[in-house]
């Protein structure tokens, strides 16, 4: 058995018994098989490529064409099917897989199964004790307990008049008289003070006062 890599075969017959073809190309060229091993084409290009059995390959081919006259035309045709659907006989098959390689080991994932299931017995354990009895025995008997809402001290509220309207007319009073009114602001600088509408009319008159420098 020879390999051949990416190599070319034009116009030439090619016996291709037991070899190996990888990255080949054959052009107008006819593929010889005798009914040896058979052959191996990895990525190869087929241009105008023929097929010629010979030897064992040629009988077998004969001994198909005397079973296809025969009643057993069926079995011939579903052979050729076969092959045409690149079906492996029996003997060229592979092994069937392991069980530990289809996910068939019912032994390990009944043990993953029960792993997975102490883990979380373990964490809604701890979740139970860090977040109920936990808090409750520790963290709020380590200090005294304290309200969550305590009421404001009267002493810190402003006390309010007895009779809120009566209260309310005489800072009115206050404030009307206060502007409508002459009186000393501060008798000793001279500074008094007149009623608002005397004061604007002494603006329209003589303008705004003027700060001596």
């Amino acid at each position: 058995m020879s390999t051949h890599r990416n190599e070319k075969f034009a116009n030439q017959d090619v016996v291709i018994d037991g070899n190996r073809y990888e990255g080949c190309v054959f052009s107008n060229s006819t593929l010889v098989y005798g009914g040896g091993e058979l052959p191996a084409f990895v990525n190869c290009t087929f241009r105008q490529t023929g097929l010629r059995l010979t030897d064992v390959a040629q009988q077998t081919t004969t001994y198909l064409s005397l079973l296809n006259a025969t009643e057993l035309r069926p079995a011939v045709g579903k052979l050729l099917g076969q092959v045409e659907r690149g079906a492996l006989a029996s003997s060229q098959r592979p092994s069937p897989p392991t069980p530990l390689a289809t996910g068939r080991n019912y032994g390990q994932l009944a043990g993953i199964g029960l792993s997975l299931i102490a883990v979380a017995i373990v964490l809604g354990v701890a979740l139970w004790y860090g977040f109920l009895y936990f808090p409750i025995n520790v963290t709020l008997n380590a200090d005294p307990a304290q309200p969550l809402y305590r009421e404001p001290l009267m002493a810190q509220m402003p006390a309010l008049p007895e009779s809120l309207s009566a209260s309310y007319d005489q800072i009115r009073a206050d404030q009307i008289d206060r502007i409508s009114t002459y009186g000393w602001v501060d008798e000793q600088a001279g500074i008094a003070k007149i009623p608002v509408d005397v004061a604007a009319e002494l603006i329209v008159e003589q303008g705004l006062p003027v700060r001596e420098e």
